[in-house]
């Protein structure tokens, strides 16, 4: 049994974004940022003709070079989840 998504956060990424040199006021935690705010709107699903999304998404990560400049997301998963889940 792998770790679940709350100790790969902190086992794995935390660790691996202060290692990379991001501060704590560049990252994030979805908890501490807009918790109800989407910030994809879920996936584009084609059936026929017509276009639908999928459930919106939330992140688990927000890296921001400034307040006002996010450059990236980042999800964790647990351990033993694929990939694409």
């Amino acid at each position: 049994m792998g770790l679940n998504e709350a100790d790969t956060r902190a086992v794995l990424v935390e660790p691996k974004l202060k290692a990379a040199g991001w501060t704590d006021q560049q990252v994030t935690r979805e908890f501490f940022y807009q918790r109800d705010h989407q910030y994809t709107p879920g996936r584009i699903i084609l059936v026929g003709e017509q276009v639908r999304r999928g459930k919106p998404r939330r992140v688990d990560y927000l890296l921001r070079l400034t307040d006002g400049f996010e450059i990236a997301v980042i999800e964790a998963e647990p351990e033993n989840s694929p990939a694409m889940d």
